[in-house]
C-alpha cells in the first residue's frame, strides 16, 4: 500500500489527495521452497526471494546401541575418516593433517590416573599431566610398616606394632610389644610396652606399660605407668615412680618421686627427694626437701644442708651440717655435727652436742651432752656441759656436770660446777638484787623451817644453812666443821 504525503503543513489533504492514499494495501502473504516471500496486495503480488544456505551436512552416528553416543570421532562427514574432522565449509581434514597449526587442547579422547598423576589424551595423540597432591604418592611424610601403624618416611623409623605411631625424627623404634604408642620426634627412642609415650630427646628408652618420657637424654622408664620429664640418664623403674628431671637420679621404689637435682637415689616406697645432689630416701614415706648428700630413711625428713641424716621413724633434720637424727621422733633443727640419739630427743642449733636420753633437750652451745641416763634433761647454751642424771637441768657456764645418781638437780652457770648430791641447786654464787623498800620482797633469799637437822656425812652437811624449829621457837643455823668435828652454831 501507498500512503501520499503533503510536503507541507497547515491545511487539510485535497479530495485527490485523500483518494491517492490507501489506494492499496497488503492482504496476504506466503513462504514457497523456505526462499521466497510473496507479499499479497490490493494492486498485485510483491515477492522477496531469499539467498539460498550452505547445504547441512549430514551427521553419522557410530555409537552403539546401549548409549547411543555421538563422540568428537563420529561426528565426521559421511563417508569420511573416523580420524576426519568437519569444518564449517562442509569439507573434511585429517587431525593428524592439521598438525600444530589448529587449537586441539580441547578435544580430549580419554584420561587416566596413576598415584596422584592424571594424565589427558588429546585427538592429535599427545598427553598431558596434571599432578594433584592426593595423598598417595610416594612423597607422603608418612608410610605403614604394618597395618594400623604409621611412621614417619624420613630417617629409619620404625613402627611395627599396632595402633603405634612415630611422628617424626631418626632411627626410632616401636617394637611389636608396644601397641598404642608414640613417638613425636628426636633420635635412637625406643619404646617396648603398651600405651607408652616418647615426646622427643635422644636414646630414651620406656619399657613398661603406660611408661612415660616427655624429653631428654638417655632416660628410662621401666617401671609400669612410671614417669621421666626430662633431663639426662635418669630412671624411673619403679611402678608409679616419677623423676622430674636433672642427671643420674634413680627412683627405684613404687610410687617414688624425684622432682630434679644430681644423683638422688630414691629406694623405698612413697619416698621422695626435691632436689638437690647425692640425696638418699629409703624405707617408707621419708622425705629430702634438698642439700647435698641428705639421708632420710623411714619416714624420716630432711630439710636442707649437707650430710645429714634422719635415720627412723618420723625423726627430723631440719638443715645444717652433719646432723643427726636417728631415734624414733629425735629432732635436730640446725647447727653442725649434733646427735639426737634417743626416741624423743631434740637438739636445737649449736655445734658437736649430743641428747643421748629420752625426751632429753639441748638448746644451743658447744659440745653439750645428755648422757643415756640424762631422761628427760636439759642443757640451755654454754659449752661442755654434760649431765648423767634423770630430770636435771644445766643453765649455761661451761664444764659443768650433773653426776649419774645425782637426779633432779641443777647448775646455774658457773665453770667447772659438780654437783655433790641429788634434787640440789648448785651455782658458784648466788646474789639476790631487787627493790631496796622495806616492805618489797625483791632481794631476798626465803628458806623452809624445819623441824630437825638433815643427815649425811660431815662433808656432805658442811656449809649448810638450815632453819630450824616451831612455830613459837625457830633459829637459823649453820653445819660448821673444824678439826673434823661438826657442829650446827646458831646464828639467830
Amino acid at each position: 500500500m501507498s500512503i501520499i504525503l503533503r510536503s507541507g503543513k497547515g491545511s487539510a489533504l485535497t479530495y485527490d489527495e485523500l483518494d491517492g492514499n490507501l489506494e492499496q494495501f497488503y492482504i496476504s502473504s506466503s513462504l514457497a521452497n523456505d526462499r521466497t516471500l510473496s507479499l499479497f496486495t490490493s494492486g498485485g503480488v510483491d515477492t522477496i526471494t531469499f539467498p539460498a544456505a550452505d547445504t547441512l551436512q549430514s551427521v553419522t552416528d557410530i555409537g552403539n546401541t546401549t548409549t547411543n553416543s555421538i563422540t568428537t570421532l563420529a561426528f565426521v562427514k559421511s563417508g569420511a575418516s573416523s580420524d576426519d574432522l568437519l569444518l564449517g565449509d562442509g569439507t573434511t581434514t585429517s587431525l593428524a593433517a592439521l598438525g600444530s597449526a589448529i587449537d586441539t587442547g580441547s578435544f580430549y579422547l580419554s584420561s587416566s590416573v596413576a598415584l596422584n598423576t592424571i594424565t589427558f589424551t588429546q585427538g592429535d595423540g599427545t598427553t598431558e599431566a596434571v599432578t594433584v597432591d592426593t595423598g598417595s604418592s610416594s612423597t607422603s611424610l608418612y608410610e605403614s610398616a604394618i597395618i594400623n601403624s604409621i611412621q614417619s618416611v624420613y630417617g629409619t623409623n620404625s613402627a611395627t606394632a599396632q595402633f603405634a605411631t612415630i611422628a617424626g625424627g631418626d632411627n626410632n623404634t616401636i617394637t611389636s610389644g608396644g601397641p598404642n604408642s608414640f613417638i613425636g620426634a628426636g633420635d635412637d627412642n625406643t619404646i617396648s610396652a603398651d600405651y607408652c609415650f616418647i615426646g622427643a630427646g635422644i636414646t630414651n628408652i620406656a619399657s613398661a606399660d603406660y611408661a612415660t618420657i616427655a624429653g631428654g637424654r638417655g632416660n628410662s622408664a621401666s617401671g609400669t605407668v612410671s614417669s621421666v620429664t626430662g633431663g639426662y640418664l635418669n630412671l624411673a623403674s619403679g611402678d608409679y615412680t616419677i623423676v622430674g628431671g636433672g642427671y643420674l637420679n634413680t627412683a627405684s621404689a613404687d610410687y617414688a618421686t624425684i622432682a630434679g637435682g644430681r644423683k638422688n637415689l630414691v629406694s623405698g616406697l612413697y619416698n621422695t627427694i626435691a632436689g638437690g645432689r647425692d640425696n638418699q630416701a629409703t624405707a617408707t614415706y621419708s622425705t629430702v626437701a634438698g642439700g647435698n648428700g641428705n639421708s632420710a630413711t623411714n619416714n624420716g625428713f630432711v630439710g636442707g644442708g649437707a650430710s645429714n641424716i634422719a635415720g627412723t621413724g618420723y625423726s627430723v633434720v631440719g638443715g645444717g651440717n652433719n646432723n643427726t637424727a636417728l631415734a624414733s621422733y629425735s629432732i635436730v633443727v640446725g647447727g653442725a655435727y649434733n646427735r639426737a640419739n634417743t626416741t624423743y630427743s631434740a637438739i636445737l642449733a649449736g655445734s658437736g652436742s649430743q641428747a643421748k636420753g629420752e625426751y632429753s633437750t639441748i638448746v644451743g652451745g658447744k659440745n653439750n651432752i645428755v648422757d643415756v641416763n640424762g631422761i628427760k634433761s636439759s642443757i640451755v647454751a654454754g659449752s661442755d656441759n654434760n649431765i648423767s642424771a634423770s630430770g636435771s637441768v644445766i643453765l649455761a657456764g661451761e664444764a659443768n656436770e650433773i653426776a649419774s645418781t645425782h637426779h633432779h638437780s641443777s647448775i646455774l652457770a658457773g665453770n667447772n660446777v659438780t654437783t655433790t648430791r641429788a634434787e640440789t641447786a648448785f651455782a658458784p654464787s648466788f646474789f639476790a638484787s631487787g627493790s631496796t623498800a622495806s616492805t618489797g620482797i625483791e632481794g631476798v633469799m626465803q628458806m623452809t623451817r624445819r623441824t630437825a637437822f638433815p643427815t649425811g656425812t660431815d662433808e656432805e652437811l658442811a656449809g649448810m644453812l638450815v632453819w630450824k624449829g616451831g612455830a613459837s621457837a625457830n633459829h637459823l643455823y649453820f653445819a660448821k666443821l673444824a678439826t673434823g668435828t661438826l657442829t650446827w652454831v646458831q646464828l639467830t
